[in-house]
């Protein structure tokens, strides 16, 4: 029995040798930039922190973009599972100044980096539509567009060899990123701006953690447009395990502090149908208290999982939401340790007790039966559990919306896709406005799935131009000398529904009339019979 308990020992001691091993060292992210497109100006960072305006440390979620009115404060990405050791990994901010567990930058084979890596990845990397479609057309090439960090970009000296970074079309499947081959930035959006995170950086100062060995690709974008769609963001997240490590009990999650204006006087609360958190009102006027508050018939501000977080063809679930308040001294305060964050993330209190339904979740307000997701029912219906129904004080909320659990193996990668909607009733109580929220929310999920090109990436993207748009009776696509001997044309509402459809061959351009169609813009789709997809806008005025 010795040599079993010899070589037992050596593992562990490597292990936790590895687990100790000097970081890079790597500074915090000090890069910043702002997406405002449509009617929301939003903030991020490169040490892994959302939607905070780093100039000022306040909130940086805008909308209506240039009112000074926010509905965010902060938010970030949290990931946590067990090692075959049973300790806990962690990695997850929560504001500028809490603590950082991401650095920027990509990891490589060993799940390492270096102090020049993390700085040369310092920074954000944006591209417009517009700038793809004149690409496309006349073959100017952007300077994003030429230092868009695709594989192997000739261009950009500081790029790790043969190593899979912003997404792109690669037309000659040679895997290197080159606009002078016709290669360019696959997005999606009016405007995108893609970045790139580790957890092994440096110390995890956030949650006094160990990482996990994880690579974050993260892609936000937006779209103008004339209806609730202008008013939300979306975001499509890659988290690679590069270590050679495992996992369990892995959760993945979303971490917001949602201060609707004047961040005292809020309530927040969820939906499991769309996997939703949501922050809201505590009253029917939102003052002032160091953000400008709304004042009369303030909004509610959501997040929803559009794309559940899938590994190897699984998608998981929401498994939980919980809500805490800014104290650290408190059992439903803010995490401070790192297992006050993994109960967290897997649907518990700092002090390890399961949430129960009623009362604020606590077994101390009362409540015997377990449930895990707080604040769930309507707030307009009293028989509901709610923070309107329970009559909570309203204050500073935070929450965390979880994912999980699974094996976080190593290699593997976990994908979702989430976006950020906005909805202001322009009457009733505080406790009235969900209804209207949630047909916003089913709007971003139809929508998504409509523009959202997931489960089959086109090798060459379909080039046509419209004219006149804004269109009031015919339409007309140019599709250039690209005939095909079968084209379908579709035209989708913002809600995902398609309203029109049609199959054409062998024209240069095609005209469909569109006097028939409600005004508003529409997504048009065309489909050739080579494969190739084509997606644009178009406003139809009568």
């Amino acid at each position: 029995m010795r040599k079993p308990t010899i070589l037992r020992y050596i593992l562990v001691i490597s292990y936790y040798f590895y687990l100790n091993k000097i970081f890079a060292q790597c500074p915090v992210g000090g890069s910043q930039t702002s997406m405002q497109q449509n009617n929301v100006h939003s903030f991020y960072t490169t040490e892994g922190i959302f939607w905070q305006n780093p100039s000022n440390l306040l909130a940086g979620y805008f909308i209506p973009k240039g009112s000074g009115l926010s509905t965010i404060f902060s938010g970030a990405i949290w990931i946590g599972g067990y090692d075959y050791n049973g300790s806990i990994h962690f990695s997850g901010d929560m504001w500028i100044g809490s603590g950082n567990d991401y650095y920027p930058g990509p990891l490589d084979s060993n799940a390492t980096t270096s102090y020049s890596m993390c700085q040369d990845f310092d920074r954000f990397y944006g591209v417009s539509k517009s700038e793809i479609d004149i690409f496309l057309n006349n073959g100017i090439i952007s300077s994003n567009i030429l230092n868009w960090p695709g594989k192997n970009n000739p261009y950009i000296l500081y790029l790790p060899h043969n190593q899979d970074l912003a997404p792109f079309v690669d037309l000659n499947n040679d895997e290197i990123y080159n606009p002078y081959d016709g290669d360019y930035p696959l997005v999606k959006g009016d405007t995108a701006i893609w970045w790139i995170l580790n957890d092994r950086g440096g110390m995890h100062t956030a949650t006094q953690s160990y990482g996990f060995g994880a690579e974050l690709h993260i892609l936000a974008y937006s779209f103008l447009t004339n209806d609730d769609i202008n008013d939300m963001t979306f975001y499509d997240v890659e988290i690679f395990n590069k270590s050679t490590f495992s996992y369990n009990n892995t959760y993945v999650g979303i971490y917001m502090d949602t201060d609707i204006g004047g961040y005292l006087d809020d309530y927040v609360g969820c939906d499991t149908l769309f996997s939703v958190g949501y922050g809201y009102n505590g009253d029917s006027f939102d003052e002032d208290n160091v953000a400008l508050g709304y004042g009369l018939n303030p909004p509610l501000q959501a997040v929803t999982m559009i794309k559940k977080p899938t590994i190897n063809s699984q998608e998981y679930s929401m498994s939980s939401f919980i809500s805490f308040h800014n104290s650290n001294n408190d059992t439903m305060g803010n995490p401070v340790v790192t297992n006050h964050f993994y109960n967290y993330i897997s649907g518990r209190w700092k002090d390890g007790s399961q949430m129960v339904y009623g009362g604020n979740g606590h077994y101390s307000t009362g409540g015997t039966i377990p449930y895990s997701f707080q604040y769930s029912g309507n707030p307009a219906d009293s028989t509901e559990w709610s923070e309107c129904s329970e009559g909570n004080y309203p204050g500073d909320r935070k929450f965390v919306m979880s994912f999980g659990d699974f094996d976080f193996a190593s290699m593997s990668k976990i994908s979702m896709s989430f976006a950020l909607v906005y909805h202001r009733p322009t009457s009733g109580s505080n406790c009235v406005g969900v209804s209207g929220l949630m047909s916003s929310v089913q709007n971003a999920h139809n929508f998504y799935n409509v523009i959202s090109v997931r489960n089959n990436y086109p090798k060459k993207r379909l080039n046509f131009s419209i004219y006149p748009n804004p269109s009031s009776g015919t339409l007309s696509i140019n599709v250039g000398r690209n005939r095909f001997d079968n084209l379908n044309i579709e035209l989708y509402d913002l809600q995902g529904n398609l309203i029109f459809i049609d199959y054409k061959n062998n024209q240069d351009i095609i005209k469909i009339n569109v006097s028939s169609f409600p005004n508003g813009s529409y997504l048009l789709r065309l489909v050739s019979d080579k494969g190739e997809v084509g997606i644009d806008k178009i406003l139809i005025v009568n």
